[in-house]
């Protein structure tokens, strides 16, 4: 997979998330997304 192909799938992936957790009211779900970076970041 090239850097673009990630970046594509990560982005989708989050945004489903989003939709299936997005709730108005008060018992909506609390989510959060995290990313740790590793080996090769600057």
């Amino acid at each position: 997979m090239s850097a673009a192909d990630v970046g594509r799938t990560v982005s989708r992936i989050a945004h489903q998330i989003i939709e299936k957790t997005a709730l108005d009211g008060p018992d909506a779900p609390h989510v959060i997304l995290l990313g740790i970076p590793t080996r090769g970041v600057t």
